[in-house]
């Protein structure tokens, strides 16, 4: 595999360069329907440790993506680690709190 980007045109989606969206759709639904369920089931701390862990993914998808454009990324990967620190302390200071 080259190491340039190809031009869009040349992009296949379906595999894992430059990114696999097909797949990122699919993990995304399936997050959202996680997220759905919780609520639907009561679990609200599930479904807003879901939705963070999902924020955080996209904000280094994104950072990813802006990378590959030429852009600068590291406000969006911050972002990201700031999501999953976030969740992770909610989840610590639950664990000790109750």
């Amino acid at each position: 595999m080259a190491d340039s980007i190809p031009d869009w045109h040349e992009i296949d989606f379906w595999s894992s360069y430059p990114i696999n969206g097909p797949a990122l759709w699919a993990i995304g639904a399936l997050m959202a329907g996680v997220v759905g369920v919780s609520v639907w089931g009561g679990d609200y701390w599930g479904a807003g440790m879901v939705w963070g862990i999902g924020i955080g993914s996209g904000c280094f998808v994104w950072a990813r993506m802006r990378e590959q454009w030429g852009a600068e990324a590291s406000g969006w990967r911050y972002a990201g680690f700031g999501a999953f620190g976030l969740v992770t302390l909610v989840q610590i200071v639950r664990l000790i709190l109750f």
